[in-house]
């Protein structure tokens, strides 16, 4: 009778011990996961930005990766287009200085740092009740800091040409088809 509960013992213990060593804690799992992601999805990069920059010769020369019918150098142009456009704002219709502008892209910068820890593990998830709670008050927080140095006149002042602006844009990309940048804060 001992020997049988010995051997059972024995074979209990060897069952017990092959369990836990062939067992993952979750954080090998999570890297696992991340791994194999990270080994599926870039070479699919890869090949598309491959196949993108590889484009055709145009008549002038090389083609410049294309996005959404537009050449890559067309959103770059569109965006330093809207940066200078906001720039003139600011200066000509509000008299700001280099450093208020300056300071302004600061707030703004820390805010998007801030916002993105959010998205950091996983962009295409959906967000707490208790995370989009926080992102509200960081938003009004954002927004009061900008108010604050802008002036309530300026401020309001900027955010109706700022709507101006996007609405005029993206009207102009529709009917012309030009590419065109939304003007953040």
């Amino acid at each position: 009778m001992m020997k049988g509960i010995l051997g059972l013992s024995l074979v209990l213990n060897f069952v017990l011990g092959y369990f836990l060593l062939t067992q993952k804690d979750e954080k090998e799992v999570i890297e696992k996961v991340v791994v194999e992601k990270e080994t599926v999805i870039k070479p699919v990069i890869k090949q598309v930005v491959k196949e993108t920059t590889a484009a055709p010769k145009k008549e002038q020369g090389v083609s410049t990766p294309e996005f959404l019918g537009f050449e890559e150098t067309e959103f770059q142009d569109a965006g330093e287009k809207m940066e200078n456009d906001r720039h003139d704002f600011f200066t000509e219709k509000l008299g700001m200085t280099d450093e208020k502008i300056a300071e302004h892209n600061k707030i703004r910068d820390e805010f998007f740092r801030a916002t993105s820890e959010f998205w950091k593990k996983d962009p295409m998830r959906e967000l707490t009740f208790k995370e989009r709670r926080q992102m509200i008050d960081m938003e009004e927080a954002f927004h009061s800091k900008l108010e604050k140095l802008h002036g309530k006149k300026n401020w309001e002042r900027y955010l109706k040409f700022r709507e101006s602006y996007n609405q005029n844009g993206f009207k102009k990309q529709q009917t012309e088809n030009q590419p065109f940048i939304f003007m953040g804060l």
